[in-house]
């Protein structure tokens, strides 16, 4: 069980690398959430479309680098759903807040479903 030569990485490594929701992800996180609940009608400013679509982003570079200390491999869903948070982001600068929440939501919404599918393909 996690023996040398079993083909296993090191546990250490997945710590080395981090993944998932760290402290500047949860930050990112909340503060967009914040930004989306209190102003969702407003004029979005730029920052704000930063926080909301930039923290989803650093969440899905976490989890590929992640991916990468555990298994020795990366869903290109990842990479591709981060391009599509960046490529989102100067249309979302003339909206409200809400939408690029429901945008963020969208893209992490669609990757789950991609993953799930290919769990069930195997």
């Amino acid at each position: 069980m996690g023996g040398a030569g079993d083909g296993c990485r090191p546990a250490g490594r997945v710590g080395l690398r981090g993944g998932g929701a760290t402290g500047p992800d949860q930050a990112l996180t909340l503060a967009g959430t914040y930004v989306a609940i209190a102003h969702p009608l407003g004029h979005s400013q730029p920052a704000w479309v930063a926080v909301i679509l930039g923290g989803p982003a650093r969440f899905l570079a976490g989890r590929a680098g992640f991916d990468y200390a555990t298994f020795a491999r990366v869903s290109r869903d990842l990479p591709i759903g981060v391009l599509v948070l960046v490529a989102l982001t100067p249309p979302m600068l003339h909206m409200p807040p809400l939408l690029p929440a429901i945008a963020a939501t969208a893209v992490l919404t669609g990757i789950a479903i991609a993953d799930a599918a290919r769990g069930r393909a195997r």
